[in-house]
């Protein structure tokens, strides 16, 4: 057997040198997957507390704008009453299904303040819900604060119609008077 030649030596040297660099490269690229791995779960849960604070901040807004809605509504209900007295009829129909009409907005409002109710105060029950989950109830929440504005405005606008004719009906009764 004759010996090897530098040439084979080198070969071999450098074969040993490859695998052990290549070990060290399996290493890397798994320790870069587990990384990448834990930095893919680090952003999911920032996206979820992100919108667990979004679904809980809604469901204050609505709770805040049902309030309002309640509030309004309660002082359109007075105005109609007013202006019962103001028209000499306590069984105006008209007034009648205003005020009708107002109490089943104030309801409706009601309901919506029942459903965020459910995920007020940093929205616990969806804690462990799917991400996908949580993004549909805050979807949930924000289409019901936006028909509660909707609502708040009605009322504010007939509120604001209303309470401006008894205040002429007012002051024509005082005109009157003097």
């Amino acid at each position: 057997m004759s010996s090897p030649s530098p040439y084979e030596i080198a070969t071999a040297v450098a074969a040993v040198i490859s695998a052990i660099g290549g070990a060290f490269a399996a290493v890397a690229a798994f320790r870069s997957a587990a990384t990448a791995r834990d930095a893919t779960r680090q952003a999911e849960e920032a996206e979820r507390r992100v919108l667990l604070r979004e679904v809980s901040t809604a469901a204050a807004s609505i709770q805040a704008v049902v309030l309002g809605v309640s509030s309004r509504g309660q002082e359109l209900l007075l105005e109609y009453r007013s202006a019962e007295v103001f028209s000499g009829s306590s069984d105006h129909s008209g007034l009648r299904q205003l005020r009708e009409s107002t109490e089943n907005l104030i309801k409706k409002a009601r309901f919506f303040v029942e459903d965020a109710q459910l995920f007020s105060g940093g929205a616990k029950s969806l804690s462990d819900a799917p991400v996908e989950e949580v993004e549909r109830v805050r979807t949930r929440l924000a289409e019901n604060f936006n028909l509660l504005q909707v609502i708040r405005e009605e009322l504010d606008r007939k509120y604001l119609d209303v309470a401006s004719k008894n205040m002429q009906h007012r002051q024509v009764i005082l005109q009157a008077r003097r």
